[in-house]
Order: structure tokens, then C-alpha cells, then sequence
């Protein structure tokens, strides 16, 4: 089943479908919760609540990551933006 989350910013807001993976099955778990967003280029990171050593694929301090080549409602993300992310 995949799993379906909402993101959240002061200038906008998306939906996305996440593949059923170790990685996101642990980030639905950690939700809901509020990040800094941190931007690179078209790309949007935010830091998740992975315990050291618990992160399914990478090391800590770790990140994920919201490609925005599929819709342009990342463009309005900035980096510094609170970032809220939750089951949609």
C-alpha cells in the first residue's frame, strides 16, 4: 500500500504518494511533524526524527528529500521555511 503524506509551508502545500519502503514506512510513522526546510537547487530536505543508527537508508544526521521535477509548488518553499509534514 503506498503511503500518502501532506507538506505543508507558510507559501503553500502539497501532496504526495510515497512507495511502501523501509524509509517511508519509518517517516509515517514519525508524523506529524515540523521541520526546517532546507533547499538545493530544485530540491527540498528536511532533517527527520530517525534515532542514531535507526535511519533505513542513511547515516544520521539524516534528511529526506521532495524533488519538486514533478510540480512546480515547491518553488515556493524557501530555505528556513517551517515545513510541516503529515498523513494526508
Amino acid at each position: 500500500m503506498d503511503i500518502r503524506i501532506r507538506l505543508s509551508w507558510q507559501a503553500g502545500q502539497l501532496t504526495a504518494t510515497l512507495d511502501e519502503t523501509p524509509s517511508a514506512t519509518a517517516l509515517a510513522a514519525a508524523l506529524p511533524l515540523v521541520a526546517t526546510a532546507r533547499t538545493w537547487g530544485e530540491e527540498v530536505y528536511f532533517d527527520h526524527p530517525y534515532p542514531r543508527g535507526r535511519s533505513p537508508a542513511w547515516p544520521p544526521p539524516a534528511t529526506y528529500s521532495a524533488a519538486s521535477t514533478a510540480t512546480r509548488a515547491l518553488d515556493t518553499v524557501r530555505d528556513g521555511d517551517p515545513l510541516r509534514v503529515e498523513h494526508a
